[in-house]
């Protein structure tokens, strides 16, 4: 009976941690909704709409004119205001990014529902006026335009406080050693559990954001000492769209090695240098994605496939004790 409580509670620890850093793949809106005078409006209609959202979504503001989406998908949004005798007013553009938590705060000007549409677009960025913690998002926008490497690991040192230290084989926010940083992809908590890097490396080509926090985060991620990097992969929409990904590196690209210093092998108060000789490594990366509907604003999916292929080749020179080369063999 023992063993089956101990393994009860143990489920129930896994599903609450999954729960508690999956609130946090999304961002939320809010705010008041006044006329020109000052006054609150109540009952006010807002519709939410997005090409993140399966459908759009509504609410209404209380007594006291307030209104909340509290957990919407990362992306570009559209809020539509709407109330008995004021004109609609509609604001566009407004990004929503992982666990933010923004303020639009209309003001609505008397007349009838629906006449002289009000649309806001451009304003200045709004701004999270409830979270306290510090770092910065990359959108897949951003990823066309920034140089990188294959997986999403290689836009983290972005971020401010965010640096590769080579000596220790990892990235270091704020100060703190990789192995306090948490690794989080679609709600899962990813990070390797001795060396603290991330034990899952999705490709540019599935990945909609990724998020670096640096301090001042929920509780939730209480397991880390250092940052956040936060991951959301890509979902279907309402329309069909695909793409196609063909990558290929080879070391004939490379240019020639530097020369090292070392300790003759055969005489250690000799110091001398050599050139060590190229692998030949070779890469390639074929594959791609396709995401649409099943249902129209109601069942959406998103499918990849993306192999990695790598051939390395290996010379090695077998020489007797006057240097000179005996053997040749090639291992793959």
């Amino acid at each position: 009976m023992k063993t089956k409580l101990i393994v009860l509670a143990a489920v129930m620890l896994l599903f609450s941690t999954a729960y508690g850093l999956a609130q946090d793949q999304s961002g939320s809106i809010w705010g008041i909704v006044r006329s020109a005078d000052g006054g609150v409006i109540t009952g006010a209609k807002i519709v939410a709409a997005s090409p993140a959202l399966i459908r759009a979504r509504e609410a209404f503001t209380n007594e006291r004119g307030y209104y909340v989406f509290p957990a919407l998908p990362v992306g570009t949004y559209s809020l539509t205001f709407s109330a008995e005798n004021y004109r609609t007013y509609e604001q566009k553009d407004i990004s929503l990014t992982i666990g933010a938590q923004l303020r639009v705060n209309p003001t609505m000007e008397v007349g009838v529902v629906g006449e002289q549409l009000i649309v806001i677009s451009g304003e200045s960025p709004l701004i999270d006026v409830k979270s306290s913690d510090s770092g910065m998002s990359i959108s897949k926008e951003m990823f066309a335009a920034l140089p990188k490497g294959r997986n999403f690991t290689s836009v983290v040192t972005l971020a401010p406080g965010a640096i590769d230290q080579n000596l220790t084989g990892g990235i270091e926010i704020d100060g703190a050693s990789k192995a306090e940083n948490i690794w989080v992809i679609d709600g899962v908590d990813v990070s390797g559990m001795y060396g603290g890097e991330s034990r899952s490396n999705a490709a540019f080509e599935f990945v909609e954001e990724v998020q670096v926090r640096s301090g001042g985060y929920e509780a939730e991620f209480g397991g880390s000492m250092g940052g956040v990097v936060n991951v959301i992969t890509r979902s279907g929409g309402n329309e069909f769209s695909g793409e196609g990904t063909l990558y290929f590196c080879d070391s004939r690209f490379d240019g020639d090695r530097r020369d090292s210093l070392r300790l003759n092998p055969l005489d250690s108060d000799v110091a001398e240098y050599i050139r060590w000789d190229k692998d030949d490594i070779s890469r390639y990366e074929f594959g791609g994605g396709i995401g649409g509907y099943i249902l129209k604003d109601r069942i959406w999916f998103f499918g990849s496939y993306l192999p990695v292929y790598r051939d390395i080749t290996r010379n090695v020179e077998w020489r007797d004790s006057d240097d000179i080369v005996v053997a040749t063999e090639a291992f793959e």
